[in-house]
């Protein structure tokens, strides 16, 4: 029994030490979640802003478009005009100082359409410093994360209080174990007790049958022993009293073991109900590794995914701009030049959204990122960053290689449509090829090479 408790003492000290190990680990990895998903909303966030600026842009584009067709009608109303006056030229010599007169306001006009455009201009200065300011709000956003963590800091060291409150109730019961070792030992003592007067009962009953014996053997001597009857009963007398002690303490001792065995009766109930909280306790022990294990399994679950979510886009599942970024800076080493920036903007997305509706204009991005898939290579490192921008990061690829990347995912554009919808997408690339060039300037060239392809489509 000694070396039952002594094990089970063993195992609770290894449980507890295995929970206190788990519940350390789950608090790490609670503040890894409330991390990851700090920085998801803070991602979604700079994309909804910048869906947002691309939208503007759009529109500001459909306006000066607009613009310049009107422009165009304009000027193709003022081509007739003249045309027609290079005819009437002959006929009305008087009318050409009035022609001349109207050619001067269209020139008027042309001057008032160039203010209005500089005016555009100073309109798109002052989005810019508002831009500005919007980034000065999400600094103070960072603030307010800072304060958020440390109140998952406090509700830490709550915890850790909770586990020091749990420290003290296992050592408690500790201590009632042993207390119930030494319940054990005393029934054990009780017992041997019990076995010493039960043999001193044996030997008063062996000595009380002698003196019957003595006694028929008296009576049958009666007779002849008449001389020696006042001995013989004096002594009958004495051994009487004997018998009579005899009788009083073999009574004195069935009290006494029937009291022992009172006691090592409740000290056997006391054990058992000792036994069934130790089970109960054990029990309870094995649900809440149970339930720790559960719930282990869940957070790491939940873990990935919000790992995949931070790193994914959950329209096309390629991978988000945090992702770009981060895996932008580790490839931007020596032994990845050339280094290529390829960077692929879907054309008439706005107009589309527009006209048929935003769940058109997920289907076409999503099939336009299979096309973009389908054209690159395996290890091809590709990302959305924006609404309709896409960029493919190319390590070890010079500029001949991202250009037949470009022509592979345009043929397979050109056999790919979203109901009648063409897939279109304009592309520009860069590549690095010294190591002291700044991985910036590659990218703002590549996006300057994917802006005037795309200029050349629309014109086109």
């Amino acid at each position: 029994m000694g070396n039952d408790f002594y094990f089970q003492k063993k195992e609770k000290a290894d449980r507890i030490a295995e929970l206190t190990t788990a519940t350390k680990e789950l608090a790490f990895q609670t503040e890894e979640k409330a991390e990851l998903a700090a920085e998801l909303i803070i991602a979604n966030k700079e994309l909804i802003f910048q869906n947002e600026e691309k939208d503007k842009r759009a529109a500001e584009l459909v306006i000066a478009n607009k613009e310049l067709v009107f422009q165009n009608e304009e000027k193709d109303k003022r081509a007739a005009e003249l045309v027609i006056a290079n005819k009437e030229l002959a006929y009305q010599t008087k009318e050409k100082a009035e022609r001349a007169a109207e050619l001067v306001i269209a020139n008027k006009e042309l001057v008032f359409q160039n203010e209005e455009k500089d005016k555009r201009a100073a309109e798109l200065d002052i989005a810019n410093k508002e831009l500005a300011y919007q980034t000065k709000e999400k600094a103070d956003r960072a603030a307010e994360l800072v304060i958020a963590n440390k109140e998952l800091v406090f509700q830490n060291e709550e915890k850790d209080k909770r586990a020091a409150e749990l420290v003290i109730a296992n050592k408690e019961l500790v201590f009632q174990n042993e207390e119930k070792d030494k319940r054990a030992a005393e029934l054990v003592i009780a017992n041997k007790e019990l076995v010493f007067q039960t043999r001193e009962k044996v030997s008063r009953a062996a000595e009380l049958i002698i003196a019957n014996k003595e006694l028929i053997f008296q009576t049958e001597e009666k007779a002849d022993r008449a001389a020696e009857l006042i001995i013989a009963n004096k002594e009958l007398a004495y051994q009487t009293e004997e018998k009579a002690d005899r009788a009083a303490e073999l009574i004195i001792a069935n009290k006494k073991l029937i009291f022992q065995s009172e006691e090592k009766a409740d000290r056997a109930a006391e054990l058992i109900i000792a036994n069934k909280e130790l089970v109960f306790q054990n029990e309870e022990k094995d649900k809440r590794a149970i339930e720790l294990t559960i719930a282990n399994k869940e957070l790491v679950f939940q873990n990935e995914e919000i790992l995949y979510l931070s790193y994914h886009d959950q329209l096309t599942g390629l991978y988000n701009r945090r992702f770009y970024e981060e895996e932008l800076i580790r490839l931007d080493t020596i032994n990845n030049l050339p280094l290529t920036i390829l960077i692929g903007d879907v054309n008439g997305l706005k107009l589309i959204n527009d006209s048929f509706g935003h769940s058109m204009g997920d289907v076409l991005l999503k099939k336009s990122a299979e096309v973009i898939k389908r054209g690159c290579r395996i290890d091809d490192i590709i990302c959305r960053i924006g609404g309709d921008e896409f960029v493919i990061l190319l390590p070890k690829t010079d500029s001949s290689e991202a250009k037949n990347i470009t022509k592979r995912i345009n043929e397979i554009s050109l056999l790919e449509k979203v109901g009648s919808i063409s897939i279109s997408v304009s592309f520009g690339y860069e590549t690095k090829y010294d190591v002291g060039l700044e991985i910036e300037e590659v990218f703002k060239t590549a996006d300057k090479n994917m802006y005037n392809n795309k200029l050349l489509r629309v014109g086109k």
